[in-house]
């Protein structure tokens, strides 16, 4: 089963047909302590030190931390209770600015409204911030001494400009045509793997609804997604170059012997290039049967423009965003992506200049990175978001 990525209600974001999606705020996540950290030490979300000075007590019995937005009334607050019940608990808040927003995380006792200690989290930390960041901010009591400190980590997704927001626009919503779901056809589970190959041609059983009941009424709420998921796609994995362009290739490597180069480290002038000097240019297939496109699109080194120029519009596409992060380009020797925003603002863009000439396509997005997934799905309302890393096809 794929996981849609969660969002927050909030009543700062737009809601049309039911798709929550960032106009024109900034959506901060914040998560305590530093659990989607691969560090082999982990501090606690809140640390207090002992009087003496000499050790630390992680966590006291009854404590109660706020987090409240100093500048920005309209952020709805957040309250929890220490030790955490769930250490991947993200916070969320939707801002007008970052460059106002400074947060405040205030110690209390659970029965009580004493603040025993406070940090605040100023907004020059919101502004670089890259994909996700690891911080510790002090905390200081009533006479300014150090008593503690609090770890946590903060992601930033800001709103996409160029999102189709009226009714009936050039981009059609996904929920948009409604049909009574059919019952689906049993979906075999394939082994898990990092990601799945370039341009599998699927019908995409994992997006299907579950059946409904002979015995139950259709209902309007019930009827929303079934009829625009379904159909046949092309699977793509989608990289995002140097220069901020996306392009088409499955592989962390590109195809270049004695040498270990990604994507994110040539432009697409030089992709287009080596595209060019391995003969492996986009040669369009004369069908639009999605089988026939899946080997031309996987022996191609192709720009996500070129191919939405030339694949038929009756051919879905589920493009799959591969981010790398610190980590993996440690691990695979490559170059990092870009900032997060800019990364999922270059695809989107694409897709809705794409949109101007070739109407009616279906575009699902998928991704093995949470926060990818996530800035997908509050960006736009237009296409459907899922993340791959939950689903086991």
């Amino acid at each position: 089963m794929v996981q849609m990525c969660d969002k927050p209600a909030n009543s700062g974001s737009l809601r049309v047909y039911g798709h929550e999606f960032l106009a024109q705020r900034c959506l901060v996540q914040l998560s305590l302590g530093h659990p989607f950290s691969r560090t082999s030490s982990k501090p606690p979300p809140v640390k207090l030190y002992s009087r003496s000075g000499q050790d630390s007590l992680h966590l006291w019995s009854s404590l109660k931390l706020v987090m409240t937005s100093k500048l920005d009334i309209t952020a709805v607050p957040h309250s929890v209770i220490l030790p955490l019940a769930d250490e991947r608990e993200v916070f969320s808040f939707q801002v007008q600015s970052l460059e106002r927003f400074t947060l405040e995380l205030s110690l209390y006792p659970t029965f009580g409204s004493k603040v025993i200690g406070r940090a605040v989290i100023l907004p020059a930390t919101f502004l670089d911030i890259r994909y996700h960041k690891s911080l510790v901010a002090p905390l200081l009591d009533h006479q300014l001494k150090t008593i503690g400190e609090v770890a946590f980590e903060v992601s930033c997704i800001k709103p996409f400009e160029g999102a189709q927001l009226e009714i009936g626009g050039r981009v059609e919503t996904y929920w948009k045509s409604k049909v009574t779901p059919s019952a689906p056809t049993q979906d075999h589970a394939h082994p898990f793997q990092t990601h799945r190959p370039l341009s599998v041609s699927t019908s995409s059983p994992a997006l299907r609804p579950p059946a409904i009941p002979p015995s139950s009424q259709p209902r309007e709420s019930a009827l929303v997604t079934a009829s625009s998921l379904s159909g046949d796609y092309v699977h793509v994995v989608v990289q995002v170059t140097k220069d901020g362009h996306p392009v088409v290739y499955p592989d962390w490597h590109l195809p270049i012997p004695g040498f270990e180069i990604g994507v994110t480290g040539v432009t697409l002038a030089q992709f287009q290039a080596l595209a060019a000097s391995t003969s492996r240019p986009l040669v369009t297939p004369e069908t639009s049967s999605p089988s026939e496109w899946s080997p031309v699109i996987s022996n191609s080194l192709v720009s996500l423009e070129e191919l939405l120029a030339v694949l038929p519009s009756d051919i879905g596409i589920n493009l799959q965003l591969r981010y790398a992060r610190s980590f993996d380009a440690q691990a695979l020797s490559v170059g990092r992506s870009g900032e997060i925003n800019e990364f999922v603002d270059s695809v989107l863009h694409v897709i809705y200049e794409a949109g101007k000439a070739t109407q009616g396509r279906k575009v699902i997005f998928s991704s093995f990175d949470p926060t990818v997934c996530t800035a997908l799905n509050w960006k736009q309302p237009n296409c459907k978001s899922a993340d791959s890393s939950a689903s086991t096809c």
